[in-house]
């Protein structure tokens, strides 16, 4: 299980880590999740969440929602919804992974810079980060395939193309 993963902050031209999050499982044997700032995000002063992950105080934040995956919110919102879950749950099968056993960290090398909004993370699966183009009509019988219950010969590429936009519906960011 992976325990610790860099957040990186990308926007207005840049990029820097954000943060790190840490996976521990000492004191309740249940993955517990905590957030550190990066002193370069406390240099510059970016705070995505006021309320909960405030720059002054306590050097680490847990104790996130469990409807959240325990994760912050800003992070859990680089997730994908139905749609994408339903794409990763079905390529972990494909590789012989237990979704069930997949905890949000290892999600989130799976999305890596392929997240909506402003985030990206690291370490990150490496074939992921490959992307061909797959003609439309093709993605379109791909995605059919997956509704039957089907894995799809391109699920990989399904993944990475629309398992980050939110909703329930099959979708892709082409670009």
């Amino acid at each position: 299980m992976l325990n610790r993963l860099n957040v990186y902050y990308n926007g207005w031209g840049e990029t820097w880590l954000w943060g790190t999050l840490i996976s521990s499982t000492a004191t309740t044997g249940r993955p517990n999740i905590a957030f550190e700032y990066s002193p370069e995000a406390i240099q510059r002063g970016v705070e995505l969440s006021s309320y909960l992950l405030p720059l002054k105080g306590l050097p680490f934040r847990q104790g996130f929602p469990t409807h959240q995956m325990g994760l912050p919110g800003p992070v859990y919102d680089a997730l994908p919804d139905g749609w994408g879950l339903l794409l990763m749950d079905r390529y972990f099968r494909k590789i012989g992974l237990n979704p069930a056993r997949i905890g949000p960290l290892e999600r989130l090398t799976y999305i890596s810079t392929h997240a909506m909004g402003a985030l990206s993370f690291e370490p990150y699966v490496a074939e992921m980060q490959t992307s061909e183009n797959i003609p439309l009509p093709q993605l379109a019988q791909e995605v059919q395939e997956v509704l039957k219950g089907e894995g799809g010969e391109f699920l990989q590429h399904l993944l990475v193309m629309g398992g980050s936009p939110q909703g329930a519906r099959p979708k892709a960011l082409v670009y």
